[in-house]
């Protein structure tokens, strides 16, 4: 039986000397070509196994808890334009696509409040619906306006999605500033 590729080899002389789970083996494999009688790869020794342990091992602490990536803003308008806005958006023409091209952005406005959606990506592009920035706007609007009775909002920054999957960078804030 004749093997031209070593990788198949030593994959198999891996398997045929492998030991038990209790003591695991490790090859080193450089893919030189055939091995054959005779050469020196063709007695295959299995490398020592030092030790292993959890990757947290020796700490006491607990594990950092994830930090969002949703942020609220600090420049404030009147929570009612994000408002209408959110409504407007999922409400009128809702699956509109508007485009969103690799590195750019788009925004919609209304009175105070404007939300701006970033493509970040270099090499992607995407559409997005108008309920989708109407969406990530009454998001942001949740989490980050104080809609008990107080009539600014800071506006702030969440995730939302084109068309693709692609995942988009929103932020909602005073129309005053640019995106």
């Amino acid at each position: 039986m004749h093997f031209t590729s070593s990788f198949f080899l030593a994959t198999v002389l891996c398997l045929a000397v492998a030991s038990p789970v209790a003591e695991p083996t490790l090859a080193l494999v450089f893919d030189s070509g055939p091995i054959l009688p005779g050469s020196p790869m063709a007695e295959f020794t299995p490398a020592s196994f030092l030790d292993s342990g959890p990757i947290t091992e020796g700490s006491t602490e607990p594990p950092p808890q994830l930090q969002a990536r949703d942020s609220c803003g600090s420049n404030i308008f009147n929570v009612q334009h994000a408002i209408s806005m959110a409504n407007e958006l999922q409400n009128v023409s809702p699956n509109d696509l508007t485009f969103v091209g690799k590195t750019s952005w788009v925004s919609w406005t209304y009175g105070e409040a404007r939300i701006c959606i970033y493509n970040n990506y270099i090499f992607e592009n995407t559409h997005i619906k108008r309920w989708e920035a109407g969406w990530v706007t009454g998001y942001i609007y949740n989490r980050c306006c104080n809609p008990g009775g107080n009539n600014a909002c800071a506006g702030g920054d969440a995730t939302c999605h084109g068309d693709s999957g692609l995942s988009l960078r929103a932020n909602l804030q005073n129309s005053a500033f640019g995106c």
